[in-house]
């Protein structure tokens, strides 16, 4: 009998890192990009950025190549305090020591990692 040969299954590209899911989602498929495909990585809630693409070439055969893909720059984003301490004032460049108070106003952006939520 005839045998047949030369024929290759086209596969996915699974994504080469994995997302930290209190900063990151993907609209990927189980962790791949399907062949000829494209998907969006996103920054999620309390973070925020611009979105970016993970992407799969056309009639892929190797199941080992990874999606091209660049991850958003993602930055954490707090709400101001609901009460101002004295000695510091919001302007449009960030914190500042108000008037009668000298230093660095420094603001820190804090992640609970169990509820995913900034403070």
């Amino acid at each position: 009998p005839m045998e047949l040969s030369g024929c290759q299954a086209v596969v996915p590209c699974p994504l080469s890192v994995q997302l930290n899911s209190c900063m990151m989602r993907s609209t990927c498929s189980n962790g791949t990009v399907e062949s000829n495909s494209s998907c969006e990585i996103q920054c999620t809630a309390p973070y925020s950025g611009t979105t970016t693409f993970a992407s799969c070439p056309a009639e892929n055969v190797d199941p080992e190549r990874n999606a091209s893909l660049t991850l958003p720059s993602c930055v954490l984003q707090c709400d101001p305090p609901s009460t101002i301490p004295l000695g510091y004032e919001m302007t449009k460049n960030g914190w500042s020591c108000s008037e009668g108070f000298i230093g660095v106003a420094v603001g820190i952006c804090v992640l609970d990692e169990a509820s995913c939520s900034s403070s």
